[in-house]
C-alpha cells in the first residue's frame, strides 16, 4: 500500500507568509483580525476581517525571473490582471515547492495540483460587472441627455415608458432584448475577462507558471475546499492513479468584496465585534484571505530524494449533510461524525493516539455546538484529553484557502510539539466544554492529529495527520 507524506508548506496568511513568519505568529499569539479596511462600510457597522496589507507578488519573484525560473509573461498576466486568489495560490505553490527542493521540476514531470476554492475570482468578476455597469450607464445617460434638447421633454417621456414596463423582473428578456437594440450588441457591455474570474483558471495558471503537467483539479465544497483539495491529492498518490507521486494541493481565497461581505452580513455568521470561538458571546468569524499548499508526496519517492518529512497524510473522508436547508447543519453534527470516524478508519489510528485537534471553530453559536457534540461523540472520555484549537481568530476565516493553512499550522505544531491557541476565548460556552487550549499556546507532544473544515452545503472534511 502506498503511503503518502507532507514534504512541503507553502503558506500566504495575514499573519505570515511563508513558514517561519507563520509559525512565529501562531506561537507569539498574533491576530490579523480587525475592522475591514478595503472599503468604508460604516452602515454594516464594525464588520471583522483579516487582510494581507500591501500585497505585493512581484516581491517573492524577483529571483526567480531574473534566473529565467518563471516566465515573464505568464507572470506578468498573472501580476497585472489577475484577482488575489490566482497571485496567492501561485506564491504559496512557489513556498511550497521551494519548501520541498522541487523548484525546478522537469518538463515531463505528473505533478498535480488540486486547488479549492469556494467563490472564484470574485473581486476581478465584481470589478468587471462594475466596468459594465458604468459602460451601460454612460450609454444610457449620453442617450438621455441628447434627447433633453430644448423641446426634447416630450420624446424622453416616450423613450422612458417604453422601457419601463420592461424594468419588471418577468419581463428581463425583454429588457435585455431593448437594450440590445438601442445601445448595442450584449458582448460590448459584457465583461471581457471572464476566463480569470473562473474557479477553474485558478489551478490552470498555478500549472502553467510552473510547468506542472499531471492531472489539475479545481475542488470547491465551499469551506471545505482547502482540506478536500489535499484529501483528494492524497488519495490519488495513494492509489497510483496516472503514476502520480507528488501534487502541489491546498486552497486560495481572496473574497473580501462587497458582495461577500453583503452576503455574510445578511447571514449573520461575520462578527462585529471580533472572533471568539467557543466563547459564550461569540458572534461569527473575521473575514479571512490568503492561501495554504502543501507538497504531498508517495512515501518511498520522498525517502529516495533524501526529502524532509513533516507528517504522514494518514486518513481522509468527505460527507454531507443532505439537509432541507443547505446553510443549516445537522443538529447533532451526525454527518461530520461519519467524515471524522472514516477518516479515522482509514488511519487505523486508535482515537486515544490523537491529542490534538484543529478544529473548524467558526465562532457562530450553531457551527461550535455541533463540532463539539461530534468531538464527545467520536472521542468519549478521551474528549476531555485532547487539545482541541480554532486559529481562525489568528488567521481570519479564508473559506476555501483555510483547510491548507490549518494543515500547515498543524503540521508546524507537530514538528514543535506546541499546540496552537484559540484567542479571545474569554467566557466558556457552557455547551461547549472541551480544551480548545484558550488564549495562550501549550507545549504537548502531538503523535497524530485530526484537522477538521465544513461548508455551506453541508459538506464536511476531516484529514488525519501523523509523525513518523
Amino acid at each position: 500500500m502506498r503511503r503518502v507524506v507532507i514534504t512541503g508548506l507553502g503558506p500566504v496568511t495575514p499573519i505570515g507568509i511563508g513558514k517561519e513568519d507563520l509559525w512565529g505568529a501562531v506561537k507569539n499569539e498574533v491576530s490579523s483580525c480587525g475592522p475591514i479596511k478595503s472599503f468604508n462600510l460604516p452602515q454594516y457597522g464594525n464588520l471583522q476581517g483579516a487582510e494581507i496589507t500591501d500585497f505585493d507578488i512581484s516581491r517573492f519573484f524577483q529571483r526567480d525571473l531574473q534566473a529565467g525560473k518563471v516566465d515573464r509573461k505568464l507572470f506578468n498576466r498573472i501580476h497585472k490582471e489577475c484577482d488575489k486568489a490566482i497571485q496567492f495560490a501561485a506564491l504559496a505553490a512557489k513556498l511550497a515547492l521551494e519548501d520541498a527542493a522541487l523548484e525546478s521540476p522537469n518538463s515531463d514531470n505528473s505533478i498535480a495540483v488540486y486547488l479549492g476554492n469556494a467563490d472564484g475570482c470574485v473581486q476581478l468578476y465584481e470589478r468587471q460587472i462594475e466596468l459594465a455597469f458604468q459602460g451601460l450607464t454612460k450609454k444610457i445617460f449620453n442617450s438621455f441627455t441628447g434627447l433633453l434638447r430644448p423641446f426634447g421633454f416630450f420624446r424622453a417621456r416616450r423613450e422612458f415608458n417604453q422601457y419601463k414596463p420592461l424594468l419588471a423582473e418577468e419581463n428581463l428578456e425583454e429588457f435585455v432584448a431593448y437594450l440590445h437594440e438601442k445601445f448595442g450588441t450584449i458582448h460590448q457591455l459584457a465583461p471581457t475577462r471572464t476566463i480569470d474570474f473562473k474557479l477553474y483558471s485558478i489551478p490552470a495558471r498555478v500549472a502553467s507558471l510552473f510547468n506542472l503537467h499531471g492531472p489539475s483539479m479545481a475542488v470547491n465544497s465551499a469551506c471545505a475546499s482547502g482540506l478536500d483539495a489535499i484529501g483528494q491529492a492524497f488519495h490519488l498518490i495513494k492509489s497510483g492513479y496516472s503514476g502520480v507521486d507528488i501534487a502541489v494541493a491546498g486552497g486560495s481565497e481572496a473574497p473580501v468584496s462587497l458582495e461577500v461581505l453583503a452576503a455574510l452580513d445578511n447571514l449573520g455568521v461575520i462578527s462585529k465585534t471580533r472572533p471568539r470561538p467557543y466563547d459564550e458571546d461569540r458572534d461569527g468569524f473575521a473575514l479571512g484571505e490568503g492561501a495554504g499548499m502543501v507538497v504531498l508526496e508517495e512515501l518511498e519517492h520522498a525517502k529516495a530524494r533524501s526529502a524532509r518529512i513533516y507528517a504522514e497524510v494518514a486518513g481522509h473522508a468527505q460527507s454531507n449533510d443532505a439537509g432541507r436547508n443547505i446553510l443549516v447543519l445537522h443538529p447533532e453534527g451526525r454527518y461530520l461524525r461519519k467524515a471524522v470516524e472514516t477518516a479515522l478508519s482509514e488511519s487505523q489510528i486508535p482515537t486515544e493516539h490523537i491529542t490534538y485537534i484543529n478544529s473548524h471553530g467558526t465562532a457562530t453559536q450553531e457551527c461550535d455546538r455541533v463540532e463539539t457534540k461530534v468531538v464527545k461523540s467520536v472521542f468519549g472520555d478521551h474528549a476531555y484529553r485532547l487539545n482541541i484549537s480554532s486559529t481562525k481568530p489568528m488567521t481570519g476565516h479564508s473559506f476555501g484557502a483555510v483547510g491548507g493553512i490549518e494543515t500547515i499550522i498543524t503540521c508546524l505544531a507537530m514538528q514543535f510539539s506546541i499546540v496552537p491557541p484559540t484567542l479571545n476565548l474569554e467566557n466558556p460556552s457552557p455547551d461547549c466544554d472541551l480544551n480548545y487550549t484558550p488564549n495562550h499556546a501549550v507545549d504537548r507532544k502531538i503523535p497524530a492529529a485530526l484537522i477538521t473544515s465544513m461548508g455551506f452545503g453541508g459538506y464536511n472534511s476531516a484529514l488525519v495527520l501523523k509523525k513518523i
